[in-house]
């Protein structure tokens, strides 16, 4: 391969690997602290500190507000989880336009700078055998990691956070009882045979924990009223509220992730081409052979303006469509050409 200069021959290699996430979709980041036990360790109560727990909310909340379409948080021990959307409406863009290096590097960044800022704070007032200098050597300096990755669907979205709260749920249990009770007799019991036990040889029962220390919390947005030398004001804040038992009922009542798949949008815009993802339409015309792709033509419902879609390559069964079949569009994808549509065979209406 020719190059004109050496900045275009390192810009290629380093657009090989500048990967994005699909637009219009689910995105979570999963951010989880580096090495969490040796750096906490002798330095908070068990099973659980005050402290620790607000830092990890503040921390939460900071970067809720500081990453584009960030609709809410889970948060428990060391680990926070986003669900990051860019599809409120036909304008919403998406943050760093879903670069994965972007997205993940600057998560991470975000989250290590405000925790360690907290914890320096409190190692000061906290800790008054450790000298100023060495606040900041290597062994106070927390760390995060970030992945950040799609889920097709809103149902996606609630299985992940339910998905780490079962495991907040089974470390809540097994630290509770690991704190009160020695580890031989822990051995071989599952997570409620160890709670059982623990109600029953220190009276501490498990179930009469607080919420946040059993369930984890949610970071939110939510009004707060407010007030200065003007007069009073509200004003949105991500807030920190102990979770419940998440079940999909729960989830959808807090109404804070948008479901797709119910969001309408009027007609289709050919600069927003996600506009039609998630629609159903029906096969006018079949590919003429003038495609190197199994391009097909279909008028969406609703739409008389019709749609020129390619069969998704995972779905190769879907390639052997015919006039009349039903159709769902599934994504989408802005070209030099316009927009291209992405479409597999659907036998019923969804």
């Amino acid at each position: 391969m020719k190059f004109e200069n050496l900045k275009e021959r390192m810009e290629y290699f380093k657009s090989l690997v500048d990967y994005k996430l699909t637009p219009n979709s689910y995105v979570i980041a999963h951010i989880d602290g580096r090495a969490f036990s040796k750096l906490v360790k002798n330095r908070f109560k068990l099973p659980f500190d005050d402290d620790f727990i607000s830092m990890m909310n503040a921390t939460a909340a900071y970067v809720c507000k500081n990453v584009q379409g960030c609709k809410m948080a889970y948060v428990q021990s060391d680990e926070i989880s986003l669900v990051i959307t860019d599809f409120d409406t036909l304008n919403t863009d998406s943050f760093f336009s879903y670069r994965l290096c972007k997205m993940q590097s600057i998560i991470a960044s975000l989250a290590t700078a405000k925790f360690n800022s907290l914890y320096m704070l409190y190692l000061m007032t906290h800790n008054e055998d450790i000298e100023p200098d060495e606040l900041f050597s290597e062994k106070y300096l927390a760390q995060f990691d970030c992945k950040c990755f799609n889920v097709p669907t809103y149902n996606d979205a609630f299985a992940w956070i339910k998905y780490r709260q079962n495991d907040c749920m089974k470390n809540s249990k097994n630290q509770t009882c690991q704190t009160y009770l020695p580890h031989r007799m822990l051995v071989k019991l599952n997570s409620d045979e160890q709670i059982e036990l623990l109600k029953q040889e220190k009276g501490i029962d498990w179930n009469d924990l607080p919420d946040d220390r059993k369930y984890g919390r949610l970071i939110y947005k939510e009004d707060v009223e407010m007030e200065n030398e003007h007069g009073k004001f509200t004003r949105s804040q991500y807030i920190a509220h102990p979770a419940e038992v998440i079940t999909r009922g729960y989830f959808d009542k807090l109404n804070i992730v948008p479901d797709r798949d119910k969001i309408e949008f009027d007609g289709i815009n050919e600069e927003k081409p996600y506009s039609v993802v998630g629609r159903y339409g029906v096969v006018t015309k079949e590919p003429d052979g003038m495609f190197k792709m199994p391009f097909y033509f279909g008028k969406l419902d609703g739409d008389e303006c019709p749609v020129m879609f390619v069969v998704a390559h995972k779905d190769d069964a879907s390639r052997d469509m015919k006039v009349g079949d039903r159709f769902y569009i599934h994504n989408s994808r802005m070209t030099e050409d316009g927009p291209l549509y992405f479409g597999s065979k659907a036998e019923l209406k969804q």
